[in-house]
């Protein structure tokens, strides 16, 4: 997983297959500014810090939002993640 802040995208690359996809928004309406972070959760979630929208998304491999963090809740400008695995 990349998070290309450059482009406003996650990209997802497979080396088994040579894959690269792109995740450029969530939900289709909310798309990603300077994605600076990114990681995947024990369950699969891909979450992503994007500092620019001040958010943390956590989405499937298509974009489908599961929660989102953003600024009311304590976030001023998030850079890093790290998921803990269970």
């Amino acid at each position: 997983m990349i998070a290309d802040a450059g482009a406003g995208e996650v990209d997802i690359y497979e080396p088994e297959t040579k894959r690269l996809s792109r995740i450029r928004e969530v939900d289709k309406k909310i798309a990603f500014n300077s994605p600076v972070g990114v990681t995947v959760s024990s369950d699969g979630m891909i979450i992503v810090v994007d500092s620019s929208l001040k958010k943390v998304f956590a989405i499937d491999a298509k974009g489908r939002s599961r929660f989102i963090l953003e600024e009311k809740d304590g976030l001023t400008r998030p850079t890093g993640v790290f998921a803990k695995e269970e």
